[in-house]
């Protein structure tokens, strides 16, 4: 799929921008599983009490958001 990059690709990005302090990476590993297993039920939620059209939505801004982080920290990764 076209999201297959992505994993690897935020690895990437998450050490680069650590930098000497690499080795606290595992620290965000493991807060980002965190936040899989809070965001994964509450999805769960959310598609059951409004539509799959307002969750795909929300995943829409959301993503742009992050889009948004992204390119703005990208100048200081350069």
């Amino acid at each position: 799929t076209l999201a297959a990059p992505a994993g690897p690709l935020l690895d990437f990005l998450t050490l680069k921008q650590l930098g000497a302090k690499s080795r606290e990476y595992g620290k965000f590993r493991l807060w980002g599983a965190v936040g899989w297993g809070v965001v994964g039920p509450l999805g769960g939620f959310l598609v059951s009490q409004y539509s799959f059209g307002h969750t795909f939505a929300l995943h829409g801004i959301l993503t742009a958001l992050c889009l948004f982080i992204i390119i703005s920290k990208d100048a200081s990764l350069s």
